[in-house]
């Protein structure tokens, strides 16, 4: 890599004014990119790439002098918030003439430059940004593969918060943009009702055993070659790629329970229940794995499964933990600093302020407005400027990120104020469905089980249910901490057409939970900032998640649709699980065939009988040995529309194994075998 430094080198930056049409800034920068600013600049590159709720265009130029660029610049004043600089460094690669990435750093990482051009990934320029800005350093990168960019942030910029987006011509911009407007809120990605979309993941076991997992693509899986063919081994350490449906055992054996039901008469029965060991690995859990997201679970502790992510790790150390634990700056002034912060705080007095700037009573422009340098020679301008500086942050980082992210209508407590929301919609739809009467009918629920429900579900959701399930989840573990001992584990019994209001003192504690999480954030400096910058960067957190509508434009700040279809699916779900095994019937029995069956499940259509076999030998009462296929059948008395409900793949799109074998918190019933007094009929063993 051979980098030159360019000399007469301007950096025009474009940022959107909240108020302008975004058609008018379309034509008028499309005019700068297709006439050229003029015939003495010479436009050397120029791109676009998302930042915050906005589009971000820059154009780097060669020019006479900074004031001829800006007289080029003159006919888009007022359609654009621009700033023009000329940078100390701008280096460009002599060989790498095109560009498709940009890294933007908050700290100079000069030493580590070369180091891009390794592997598939190269530089084509590097830029110093201004001292005021957040961002100190601007890489433009050319890479065929994004995840080298991404290995190499992890490994060198890590302390540097580094903010990584693609980046397109405005050119290519314009031409699918002109009829949009570029500060239009982009949409979420996916907009599926279906939370278990899935594809190819990872779990880990974070329990002490090791366990047993097969896995597939399938929601009807033939479940004796899924476990004869299928069994893996996992441990508690590393992780595992697995398809969309996985299913969990401890060991590779197993229990088997089932019913002999004896005829002794007309109507008249005797039940026997066994429950015999088996070789056959019976699963303990069957779950969906999320497109590239690895979920955790401690099989041995009955733990649910919970998404293991990196935003998901950040966010519990920035709660829990004293990770990023660090004094306020004025904590620890001395000299000159201390001298310039008793001045600052002195000045805001004379102003009528009588909170801290780590209070969050006021804004960064507020404070340059209260506090003006003294110029009595009493106070070292460097010292101040840099104390004033501190305390910006403070200010932006509190009013402008902490309390837009955790404040009230921020887009956490937006989330969980959905959950009491969507909490009846889903309830009322399932006892719809059922044909139930809401004002009669019981239900009995546990809060730690409905919010278990609602986060695994919620973490399915492709692209954007690690971070949704996140804030869900640390949200319910803060709440939990402020409710009665037990209370989160208590059982909740009521009718249907009471439940919302029964369950509002405890989903009054989610509602809290923000304000705790922001006091948590808002009480330290070193968390603060963490956060701060993990948001401004787009690293950690991404608004786009929350299907952007901003309160700059007074909409309401509103989830992705596909968070609230995972509720009122959980939510539904939730309710068949309680309401079910009160007032419907499973139906299941036990037979012996010669031949290997053909499983029964006809999801396309609508029939849902269900079946699944092993291979058993067993004995009659004469004891006369035989070896042959045990068959499981089900059926049930829901209703049609529940089933499609159930099972439809544009619906809930439920595992039937999970429903029809009692998994996850499903009822279950052991299979009846029904035999005459003088015929007995053991199994002997179960195997593959």
């Amino acid at each position: 890599m051979s980098l030159s430094k360019l000399p007469n080198t301007f950096v025009i930056f474009f940022s959107n004014l909240p108020n302008i049409e975004g058609k008018k800034r379309l034509v008028r920068i499309r005019q700068f990119v297709d006439n050229g600013l003029g015939d003495k600049i010479e436009v050397l590159e120029n791109f676009i790439f998302p930042i915050k709720f906005q589009y971000s265009a820059i154009i780097t130029v060669k020019a006479e002098n900074l004031k001829a660029v800006e007289t080029a610049l003159e006919p888009a004043n007022g359609e654009f918030k621009i700033s023009v600089f000329q940078p100390d460094i701008h280096q460009r690669n002599n060989v790498t003439n095109h560009f498709n990435c940009c890294i933007l750093t908050s700290n100079l990482e000069n030493s580590n430059i070369e180091a891009l051009s390794e592997g598939n990934m190269d530089v084509h320029s590097v830029i110093k940004l201004p001292e005021s800005t957040i961002y100190k350093q601007l890489l433009l990168v050319n890479t065929n593969q994004m995840v080298d960019v991404f290995r190499y942030s992890e490994k060198h910029l890590a302390n540097s918060h580094p903010y990584i987006s693609q980046v397109i011509s405005i050119s290519e911009y314009l031409e699918n943009s002109l009829q949009k407007s570029t500060n239009e809120v982009s949409e979420a990605a996916t907009n599926s009702i279906n939370p278990q979309v899935a594809g190819e993941g990872h779990i880990l076991n974070q329990g002490t055993n090791t366990v047993y997992y097969a896995d597939t693509d399938d929601t009807n899986p033939n479940l004796y070659d899924l476990l004869k063919n299928s069994r893996k081994p996992i441990i508690s350490t590393g992780n595992q790629p697995v398809q969309s449906n996985v299913h969990f055992w401890e060991t590779l054996g197993g229990n088997f329970s089932y019913t002999l039901k004896v005829i002794r008469g007309l109507g008249a029965y005797r039940y026997i229940p066994l429950n015999i060991s088996t070789e056959a690995p019976i699963p303990s859990k069957v779950n969906s794995v999320a497109k590239g997201e690895l979920l955790a679970f401690n099989l041995p502790s009955n733990e649910t499964f919970h998404t293991v992510t990196e935003v998901g790790t950040w966010l519990n150390d920035l709660y829990n933990t004293d990770k990023y634990d660090a004094p306020w700056p004025e904590s620890i002034y001395t000299g000159d600093k201390q001298i310039a912060y008793k001045k600052i705080i002195e000045l805001l007095v004379k102003s009528g302020v009588t909170s801290l700037p780590r209070e969050g009573g006021f804004t960064s422009s507020q404070l340059d407005r209260w506090v003006k340098f003294p110029t009595d020679g009493s106070i070292n301008e460097e010292a101040f400027n840099a104390v004033m500086d501190d305390l910006g942050n403070e200010c932006d980082f509190i009013r402008g990120q902490a309390e837009e992210w955790f404040g009230g209508g921020g887009y956490f407590q937006s989330l969980t104020n959905t959950d009491a929301v969507f909490a009846q919609i889903g309830i009322d739809r399932a006892v719809e469905l059922m044909k139930l009467p809401a004002h009669t009918s019981e239900i009995t629920v546990i809060l730690d089980a409905i919010f278990g429900e609602l986060i695994s579900l919620i973490s399915l959701i492709p692209e954007v249910g690690s971070m949704l399930s996140t804030v869900l989840r640390l949200a319910w573990s803060t709440a939990k901490k402020s409710m009665e001992p037990g209370k989160p584990v208590q059982p909740i019994h009521t009718i249907v057409a009471d439940l919302e209001k029964d369950l509002g003192d405890y989903l009054k504690f989610i509602k809290d939970s923000n304000s705790a999480h922001l006091g948590i954030i808002t009480g330290n400096w070193g968390k603060l900032k963490e956060f701060s910058l993990g948001a401004i960067n787009l690293i950690k957190i991404n608004p786009e998640m929350f299907s952007l509508k901003t309160k700059v434009e007074g909409v309401d700040v509103l989830p992705p649709s596909v968070y609230l279809d995972a509720i009122d699916n959980a939510w539904r779900i939730i309710s068949y699980k309680a309401l079910y095994p009160g007032k419907f019937t499973m139906y299941n029995k036990l037979i012996f065939l010669k031949d290997k069956p053909t499983p029964i499940f006809d999801r396309e259509n609508r029939k849902y009988f269900f079946s699944y076999y092993l291979r058993c030998k067993y004995e009659d009462n004469s004891q006369n040995k035989f070896e042959r296929w045990a068959e499981m059948t089900y059926t049930n008395d829901l209703p049609l529309e529940v089933l499609d409900d159930l099972f439809n793949k544009e619906n809930l799109n439920l595992n039937p194994i999970e429903f029809y074998l009692g998994y996850n918190g499903w009822a279950s019933k052991a299979p009846e075998f029904y035999t005459g007094m003088d015929f007995w009929t053991p199994i002997d063993k179960l195997y593959l």
